[in-house]
C-alpha cells in the first residue's frame, strides 16, 4: 500500500440505513438512493461526516422520512442540481419554514429543530457534520419533543 492510499475511499451506498432519532419511516430506495462518503465508523480518519442523498425523482406517494430533530453541533445541507432551481426542497427551522431550491446552502445551528422535504426536481442534498467519523452520528442526533 502507498503511503496515503488509506486517504482516498469510496462511498457505500446507506440507502437501507436507518437513524432512529429522526428516520422514521421508509426511504424511497429508488427514487432517493444515499452515499455515506464518511461517518458512523466508515473513513474513521475524516473530521466530517458527509452523506449525500441523490434525488432522481419524487415519487407520488412520497411520505417524507425524516422528523424534526436537532444535534449538538451545527450542520451544514447542500442543495445541488444540474441546473439552477432544478431541486426544490421545504426546510423547516424551528417554527419557521422555506422553501429554497438549489443551489443553496443551509446552516442548521446546534439545538434548532430542523428537518427537510425533497418537493420537486432532481439534484443531491448533501449534510456535512463536524463530527469525526469514528463515531457513531446517532450519539449526536436528538429526536425533537416540542
Amino acid at each position: 500500500m502507498k503511503k496515503y492510499e488509506y486517504c482516498i475511499k469510496k462511498p457505500y451506498d446507506s440507502t437501507s440505513e436507518h437513524h432512529q432519532a429522526h428516520h422514521t419511516k421508509k426511504h424511497h430506495d429508488q427514487a432517493m438512493p444515499r452515499w455515506t462518503f464518511c461517518g458512523d465508523g466508515y473513513f474513521p480518519e475524516s473530521p466530517v461526516r458527509i452523506v449525500v442523498r441523490e434525488v432522481k425523482s419524487i415519487p407520488r406517494d412520497y411520505d417524507p422520512h425524516i422528523d424534526l430533530h436537532t444535534h449538538d453541533k451545527d450542520e451544514l445541507y447542500l442543495f445541488i442540481s444540474e441546473e439552477d432551481g432544478g431541486l426544490e426542497a421545504e426546510v423547516t427551522l424551528g417554527d419557521e419554514v422555506y422553501q429554497v431550491k438549489s443551489p443553496v446552502t443551509i446552516l442548521l445551528p446546534k439545538g434548532v429543530p430542523h428537518k427537510y422535504v425533497a418537493k420537486k426536481g432532481h439534484g443531491f442534498l448533501f449534510t456535512i457534520f463536524p463530527m469525526s467519523c469514528a463515531k457513531q452520528y446517532n450519539r449526536h442526533t436528538f429526536p425533537y419533543k416540542g
